[in-house]
């Protein structure tokens, strides 16, 4: 009987061992995908905060109306501009924030 009780006893604690290590995996797998996300979100907010700002400036540009309580927001890429390719796209991006600080159109 006490044979029984310990081998029964050490199963219990492989059971558990494996248990709290499936436990750490995931929370670091999770983590992980968190982090990932979290730079995705950030990544995503500045870029539609830039488009926010170029369309901004472009309707300032051409003096676009409102249709329909929405602004008619020209489909040009971010990037389509050929000097452009040749920064690095955070100094580009901070070039840009600081142009439509000091209210400039910039390369636009």
């Amino acid at each position: 009987r006490i044979m029984a009780n310990r081998r029964s006893a050490r199963e219990s604690r492989e059971r558990k061992r494996k248990r709290m290590e499936n436990l750490e995996l995931t929370v670091q797998r999770l983590t992980d995908e968190q982090n990932n996300l979290r730079k995705l979100n950030e990544k995503l907010q500045l870029q539609v905060e830039t488009l926010i700002l170029l369309s901004d400036a472009k309707s300032r540009e051409h003096g676009t109306v409102l249709l329909s309580g929405k602004e008619q927001v020209p489909s040009t890429s971010l990037y389509a501009h050929p000097s452009i390719g040749q920064f690095p796209k955070n100094a580009f991006l901070q070039g840009l924030h600081l142009a439509m600080s000091l209210n400039q159109s910039p390369i636009l």
